[in-house]
C-alpha cells in the first residue's frame, strides 16, 4: 500500500525534488486506460487522487487490486523496459502524477549517483510488495485450510444421511419391483423418512443454520449433486429445480402444486414426486387459496 510514499522516502531531497520539477498534473475521467496490457506505457503514474483497478484483459470488468492515492503505476514495465502485463483503468475521477519516461531515462543516464538511488528505491519498493503478497497468500491458504476443516466436519454427518436416505430408495425400488405397488402405511412411513431427511438438511443448510454462508453453499453443492438424480425423477421437483421461467413459483408450477397429482419417472418418480407435494411449502401454497377464499368472503 502506498508504494509511491515509500518508495520517495528512499530518496534523497534533491532527487524528490527533480522528479516534482519535471512531472506533470494529469486529470482523467472514469473509465479511462491509463495502462494497456501487452503496450509499453510512455510513463511513471503516481495516483494523487482517485481510484484506479487493475484487470487482465481476458476479465477485463473483474479487477484484481484497487489503487487509491499513494500508489505506483508502470514502474516494473519501465525498469525491465517491458510491456505492461495487466490494465489499469480509472474507476472514477483520478488525478495523476505523470513523470514521462524519456526525461526519466536521460536523468539516470546523466546521473550515475541518482541512477543508484534510483534503482535501489525501486528495489525496496518491489521487495516490499513481494512480502506484502506472501503475508496476503499466507493468510488466504490459512482461512481457505480452517474453512476446509469445517466443511469436512459438516460433511460427514450430511453425507450419512444421504447414504440413509439413498438405502431406503434402493429398498423401497427393490420392494416395489418384488410386491408392486406400495400401500398406504408404508407410503406414510416412507413419507416419514422423507420429511425427517429434509428437515435434518434444512436445519443444517438453512439461513438460520450454525454453518458460515460460504461452508454453506459448498455443502449445499455437495448435497445437490447427490440429490439430483432423485430430483429429476419426479415432475415437480424437477420444475422447483430447473425455473424454467426464472423463478420458481410460476403458474404452471402453483398449477402442479394446487392439482396435487404426483407423477414421475421409473418406479420411484412418483413416490419422491408425491412426498415432494406433501412438504410443508407445498400445502401452505395449497391451503392459502382456501383462506385467501374466506378472508374474501368474510370482507
Amino acid at each position: 500500500m502506498f508504494d509511491a510514499l515509500t518508495f520517495l522516502k528512499d530518496l534523497e531531497d534533491g532527487d524528490v525534488q527533480w522528479i516534482l520539477d519535471n512531472s506533470h498534473e494529469r486529470q482523467v475521467i472514469s473509465g479511462t486506460r491509463i495502462l494497456e496490457a501487452g503496450k509499453t506505457p510512455d510513463a511513471l503514474y503516481i495516483v494523487l487522487q482517485g481510484l484506479v483497478g487493475v484487470s487482465i484483459t481476458s476479465a477485463d470488468h473483474s479487477y484484481l487490486a484497487k489503487l487509491g492515492p499513494g500508489e505506483l503505476l508502470g514502474e516494473i514495465s519501465l525498469l525491465e523496459g517491458t510491456p505492461a502485463t495487466s490494465n489499469v483503468t480509472a474507476i472514477e475521477n483520478t488525478l495523476l502524477m505523470v513523470l514521462p519516461k524519456a526525461r526519466l531515462s536521460n536523468q539516470l543516464v546523466a546521473d550515475a549517483e541518482f541512477s543508484a538511488r534510483w534503482h535501489q528505491a525501486v528495489a525496496l519498493t518491489l521487495s516490499r510488495r513481494l512480502r506484502e503478497r506472501v503475508m496476503m497468500l499466507t493468510e488466504q491458504l490459512r482461512v481457505k485450510e480452517e474453512r476446509s476443516a469445517v466443511v469436512d466436519a459438516a460433511w460427514e454427518p450430511a453425507v450419512a444421511a444421504i447414504q440413509q436416505f439413498k438405502k431406503l430408495m434402493h429398498d423401497v425400488d427393490q420392494e416395489i419391483i418384488k410386491n408392486g405397488p406400495l400401500n398406504d402405511d408404508r407410503r406414510a412411513a416412507i413419507l416419514g423418512q422423507f420429511r425427517e431427511f429434509t428437515s435434518f438438511l434444512n436445519s443444517g443448510l438453512g439461513e438460520g443454520g450454525p454453518l458460515d454462508e460460504n461452508v454453506r453453499n459448498e455443502i449445499g453443492a455437495r448435497v445437490q449433486v447427490e440429490m439430483h438424480p432423485y430430483i429429476l425423477l419426479t415432475q415437480s421437483a424437477e420444475r422447483f429445480f430447473s425455473k424454467p421461467r426464472g423463478y420458481a413459483g410460476d403458474f404452471a408450477t402453483i398449477d402442479m402444486i394446487y392439482k396435487n397429482t404426483p407423477t414421475g419417472s421409473q418406479r420411484l418418480g412418483p413416490l419422491l414426486d408425491w412426498c415432494f407435494l406433501e412438504s410443508a411449502s407445498a400445502k401452505a401454497v395449497r391451503n392459502r387459496r382456501g383462506l385467501l377464499a374466506t378472508a374474501i368472503g368474510e370482507a
